[in-house]
């Protein structure tokens, strides 16, 4: 499942439409191509399952702007950064903010040091699924565009799936291993998932439950305790850990 005809599109579409407004490009994201109710949620769904949940459709964009805006500051130095922030949407202040989540360095600094950009955009690289199974027959025909294959049952699992990668805390190997074991016991997809959630609070304890891989970030960048992801990420104004960086982390321990 190395090649994707929906995937490559959208990944393509945002890229050409970057400096429009994010709203507008989840609106035009699928114009033509997943006719179904939920398209754009559904491929937030898709980037969340293929990043094991370090992004979703809104903060793929972000990042993108970012990159391009980088690309700006570099390549137009005689350009003010004001101006360079409002063709992607932003105003001064609020680019300075993000942008210093993604590289670490305000936009003055980034221009006068010219660091080397990574580009960071997504490539598709599904994860190891079951051959044969229902899953997988399902998530192929998703990525190749055969969307006329995908019955309302099939469109639903889809919706099903790719949510709970984003709203059941599990990561990506997980649901799919909750999939196979609905398909082999003949139990409902929607069913199981729940009741492995709950079974997973029930050992955990509620207010422990942190999902693992949101958990693994959090020790990488140095933050001594799960009760204090919220608060650090209160205080930086982000609505998750993987727009924080280490120095952020530093910075917030030493106010």
């Amino acid at each position: 499942m190395s090649k994707s005809i929906i995937f490559d599109k959208a990944i393509d579409y945002i890229d050409e439409h970057i400096k429009e407004d994010k709203e507008e490009i989840r609106k035009g994201l699928f114009n033509g191509q997943d006719k179904s109710k939920n398209a754009s949620k559904r491929f937030s769904g898709v980037i969340s399952f293929l990043t094991n949940r370090q992004l979703t459709l809104d903060t793929y964009i972000i990042k993108r702007k970012m990159y391009f805006a980088a690309h700006e500051l570099l390549n137009n130095p005689d350009v003010n950064i004001t101006k360079i922030a409002s063709y992607y949407g932003y105003s001064s202040s609020k680019f300075t903010i993000t942008f210093e989540k993604e590289y670490d360095m305000s936009p003055t600094d980034f221009r006068k040091l010219r660091p080397h950009v990574n580009d960071n955009r997504l490539s598709l690289t599904v994860p190891q699924i079951e051959s044969n199974s229902f899953l997988s027959r399902t998530l192929d025909n998703y990525f190749k565009g055969n969307l006329d294959r995908i019955g309302t049952f099939e469109n639903d699992y889809l919706d099903i799936f790719f949510n709970a990668v984003e709203e059941f805390g599990f990561d990506t190997d997980t649901c799919c291993i909750i999939s196979d074991l609905s398909e082999r016991l003949n139990i409902p997809f929607a069913y199981l998932l729940d009741k492995c959630f709950d079974m997973a609070i029930d050992a955990q304890g509620e207010n422990y439950y942190i999902d693992s891989s949101e958990n693994q970030k959090a020790i990488e960048l140095g933050i001594k305790n799960p009760d204090d992801i919220k608060k650090i990420c209160k205080y930086y104004d982000t609505d998750t850990v993987y727009e924080l960086s280490s120095r952020k982390v530093e910075e917030y321990y030493i106010k």
